[in-house]
């Protein structure tokens, strides 16, 4: 598994990123992709749009967006070819380069769980 990970946020899931991040191990490349500004905010759309463009650079990395809202994440993501993206342990998509949290469903416990089960943490 490729250890490049692009990890990318909505304004109110900054400390809940800071979280997900420290789970990887020094062995991984965990690149914080930050906001734009942040006095602007920012859309799904652009979130998912900066990590299609991070994994077109670098296709055998994986991105994970963190977002707060009530959005199906995965739809958007995997309206961008080749992003597939995976939102649950329950999915069963070898080949995903995605990983959705949502923070508007998921505490981060079964945030953990998602992120150290995908990538085998």
């Amino acid at each position: 598994m490729n250890k490049l990970i692009y990890v990318i946020y909505d304004m109110p899931s900054i400390e809940f990123k800071k979280d997900v991040i420290a789970l990887f191990p020094e062995d991984y490349k965990v690149i914080d992709m930050g906001l734009f500004t942040m006095d602007h905010e920012v859309s799904h759309q652009d979130l998912v749009r900066e990590i299609y463009e991070k994994l077109y650079e670098h296709p055998k990395a994986f991105g994970i967006i963190v977002d707060s809202e009530n959005v199906d994440l995965c739809k958007l993501v995997n309206d961008y070819k080749p992003l597939k993206a995976v939102d649950s342990l329950k999915d069963q998509l070898p080949d995903f380069n995605v990983v959705c949290i949502n923070t508007f469903l998921m505490n981060f416990e079964q945030a953990k769980d998602l992120v150290k089960g995908k990538f085998n943490l």
